[in-house]
C-alpha cells in the first residue's frame, strides 16, 4: 500500500535509516518486522471479527425471517469458529431449544427416533449454554440461558433438571438483582410445571421491579383466567393495555376476557381496535362477531363472520355460526 502511494505521488519518497552499527541495524530491522506482523495480524483479526458478526446476524435472519434453523445454525457455528463469543453460544442454545420443542411436537415418527433426536439436541443445548456461561459466568443472560435449558428438560421430566433450573435462576438473580426479566422467566418455568402459586409470586416480583411490563401483566392475567377468575383476569389484561395499547396479543387477550366476563361493550371497543390493526386476524374477529351477536347487532355479526369465512373457507364452525345467525338463532347454537 505504501509503495503504491509513493509511485502514485500520494506520498513523498520515504527513507528509513536503521543505524550506523550492526547492533542498532539489527534492532531497528527487528522492530520494523514486528510492527509489520502486528499490523497484518491486527487487520486479519478485525476482518475476522467483522466477518463473524456478518455470519452471526445472517444466521439470526435465517431463523427469524425464514424459520430455517439449519442455515441459521450453520452460519452461527461458522461465526463461533472465527472467535468464541458468549452471544454466539447463547444463540445456538436457543436454536437447540427450538429444535427440542419441534421434535416433541412431531407425529408419525417412532418414539425411539424422537427420543434420540431430543437427547442429541438436549446435549447440544447444554454444551452451548455451558460455553456461554464459562466465557462470562457472571453475566445474567448466560446464567439464565443455562437455566432455560434445564427448565425445558424439567418440563419433560428429566431427573434433577428442575432443581438445577431453580439453582441457576437464583444465580441469575444474584448476578442482576434488579432485572425484572429473571423472575418473569422463573414464573414461566413454574407455570409450565403446574405451580401457578409460585408463578404468580415471581410475576409479582417482576412487576415490583418494573410496573410497565405488559408481558408479565398479561401472563398474570392468563393464570387468573386458568383458575376461573375471569373478571379479575379481564381487569388485569386491561391494565396491560395501558402499557401496550397497540400490541395485538394484548388487545386480543383483553378483548377475549372482556367477552368471557360478559362485558360486551368493552369487548367490542377492544376487539374492533385489534381488527383495525390486523384485518386478517381471525381469532380477534371471531370473538368480535360473537360480541356483536350478544349485543343484538345481528347484521354486523353476519358481516363479520362472512369475512371470517373468506379467510377460513374450510372452517365448519364458522359456517354453522353463519347459518344460525341467518336463521335468527344464537350464534353458537348447537356448537357449545
Amino acid at each position: 500500500m505504501i509503495a503504491l502511494s509513493v509511485r502514485s505521488g500520494a506520498l513523498s519518497e520515504l527513507s528509513i535509516h536503521y543505524g550506523s552499527t550492526a547492533r542498532t541495524t539489527f534492532i531497528s530491522t527487528l522492530v520494523v518486522i514486528v510492527l509489520i506482523v502486528v499490523s497484518v495480524s491486527g487487520g486479519y483479526l478485525l476482518s475476522s471479527r467483522a466477518w463473524a458478526s456478518t455470519l452471526f446476524f445472517r444466521g439470526l435472519a435465517y431463523a427469524n425471517t425464514q424459520g430455517d434453523l439449519d442455515l441459521a445454525e450453520s452460519n452461527i457455528i461458522r461465526a463461533a469458529g472465527l472467535g468464541a463469543r458468549d452471544q454466539y453460544a447463547r444463540a445456538l442454545t436457543n436454536l437447540n431449544i427450538v429444535r427440542m420443542n419441534r421434535i416433541v411436537s412431531q407425529s408419525g415418527i417412532p418414539e425411539q427416533t424422537l427420543q434420540a433426536q431430543f437427547l442429541q439436541q438436549a446435549d447440544n443445548a447444554t454444551r452451548n449454554a455451558l460455553i456461554a456461561y464459562e466465557l462470562r459466568p457472571h453475566y445474567y443472560q448466560n446464567v439464565a440461558g443455562l437455566a432455560s435449558v434445564y427448565e425445558v428438560l424439567s418440563v419433560y421430566k428429566i431427573g434433577g433438571a428442575r432443581e438445577e433450573a431453580e439453582k441457576r435462576y437464583q444465580e441469575a438473580v444474584v448476578a442482576s438483582p434488579e432485572n425484572p426479566l429473571i423472575p418473569f422467566l422463573m414464573a414461566r418455568m413454574y407455570a409450565s410445571l403446574g405451580n401457578t402459586t409460585k408463578a404468580q409470586q415471581n410475576l409479582e416480583s417482576a412487576l415490583t421491579k418494573k410496573q410497565d411490563f405488559p408481558e408479565a401483566i398479561l401472563f398474570y392475567s392468563q393464570i387468573e383466567a386458568s383458575r376461573g377468575n375471569i373478571k379479575n383476569a379481564a381487569l388485569i389484561a386491561e391494565r396491560a393495555l395501558l402499557y401496550a395499547p397497540n400490541d395485538l396479543g394484548v388487545l386480543f387477550q383483553a378483548g377475549y376476557l372482556k367477552y368471557q366476563s360478559k362485558s360486551y361493550d368493552e369487548a367490542r371497543i377492544i376487539l374492533e381496535r385489534a381488527r383495525t390493526f390486523a384485518p386478517n386476524y381471525s381469532n380477534a374477529r371471531y370473538f368480535l362477531g360473537l360480541t356483536y351477536g350478544e349485543l343484538g347487532e345481528r347484521d354486523r355479526a353476519i358481516r363479520e363472520f362472512t369475512d371470517i369465512e373468506q379467510l377460513n373457507p374450510s372452517n365448519v364452525d364458522v359456517k354453522k355460526i353463519l347459518a344460525n345467525l341467518r336463521a335468527g338463532l344464537p350464534a353458537l347454537a348447537g356448537i357449545r
